[in-house]
């Protein structure tokens, strides 16, 4: 499989940065709201492999083609910009108003996209596969009530679940910029989803469908508590973990390695008998 250096991992997220700090607010927020829609295929086919297990394999195999495409077309994820855009801002790349805009509309276009496909999809699914939209109202429950009967604890847990998860999905993302091949890419995406679904992690643009979709197909959940004990804490969580755990600490390795290697090569290339006395 062919990749870029990993030694090169930073100049690649502060060239994704910038390029993302130069797209248009239109192109980022039709982006954002497409990637929120192929995220919600993905939802929409986890929730019937619960309520069809026979079809586990190749709903999974589904999945992983509907998210290669996300990241082969250049969708636009807010999750990786919390990780690329602070970089290039670091770097002068790019400017802290130009970040936050980009941010906000791209979470637009995500909230836009995935309320459409949740209407869309609640409009046929109550009637056609009461399975499916059984599991979708319960992890609309599951994802809100569930941790807002914990209380403050339930607010850390889905705060830690996701930070992880950002951590998880801009290394993930990384990789993926990293493949040079297709071929690379899509087997890079696998892996990603099989630890996302997995592990049961917090992705803000996934609840930005999984939770409206659950509401409208039955689930005891408000708009309240699905901002209050989900998606605020959630965004807040994703952005730390693409900040601090991915940004910030590649960019300390990194540095390090690169100059580690810097130095190497200069000792290498000073003269081996020393200084000449004259």
């Amino acid at each position: 499989m062919a990749y870029i250096k990993p030694e090169y991992i930073v100049d690649v997220m502060i060239q994704a940065g910038e390029r993302k700090a130069q797209s248009s607010i239109l192109h980022l927020t039709v982006k954002g709201a497409a990637a929120a829609v192929l995220l919600g295929f993905g939802v929409t086919l986890a929730s019937m492999a619960k309520g069809e297990p026979q079809l586990g394999l190749a709903i999974l195999f589904i999945i992983v083609a509907c998210l290669s495409l996300l990241f082969i077309l250049k969708l636009e994820l807010v999750t990786g910009s919390f990780a690329f855009l602070p970089m290039a801002v670091m770097e002068k790349k790019a400017v802290y108003k130009g970040m936050l805009a980009r941010w906000g509309w791209v979470i637009f276009g995500h909230l836009t996209g995935g309320i459409l496909y949740a209407l869309a999809y609640a409009g046929w699914a109550a009637h056609f596969n009461e399975a499916a939209a059984h599991s979708m109202a319960s992890a609309a429950e599951a994802k809100t009530t569930a941790y807002a009967e914990l209380g403050a604890p339930g607010v850390f847990v889905v705060l830690m679940k996701a930070i992880v998860c950002n951590f998880l999905v801009t290394l993930g993302i990384v990789f993926i910029m990293l493949s040079r091949s297709k071929g690379g890419k899509v087997i890079s995406t696998g892996f990603l989803m099989i630890i996302f679904f997995s592990q049961s992690f917090e992705h803000a643009v996934v609840n930005m469908y999984a939770i409206p979709a659950g509401m409208l197909l039955g689930a005891d959940v408000s708009v309240a508590d699905w901002w209050l004990w989900n998606e605020l804490p959630v965004l807040t969580g994703n952005l730390l973990g693409g900040l601090l755990f991915a940004a910030c600490a590649l960019s300390l390795v990194q540095a390090k390695e690169v100059s580690s290697q810097l130095l190497q090569t200069v000792q290498t290339n000073l003269p081996k008998a020393g200084i000449q006395r004259r």
